[in-house]
């Protein structure tokens, strides 16, 4: 039997609230990026450059983890 854990990546609020009341593990860009450079595919100035860069483009932080 496999046991696979599978996601969603989404920052837009409703749907990370629809997924988490599937029960849905919600992964957002930030936190994918995290976990690139945690599994060292990304090396941390990559993501600050990526991330900086979808800021300039209108990307928002909201300064909570949900």
């Amino acid at each position: 039997m496999c046991n696979l854990m599978l996601g969603a990546c989404v920052d837009e609020k409703k749907g990370r609230s629809i997924a988490r009341m599937m029960g849905i593990p919600v992964l957002g860009f930030v936190g994918l990026l995290l976990m690139t450079v945690q599994k060292n595919h990304l090396a941390p100035a990559e993501a600050e450059q990526m991330l900086e860069v979808a800021m300039q483009r209108g990307f928002r932080l909201s300064g909570r983890r949900s």
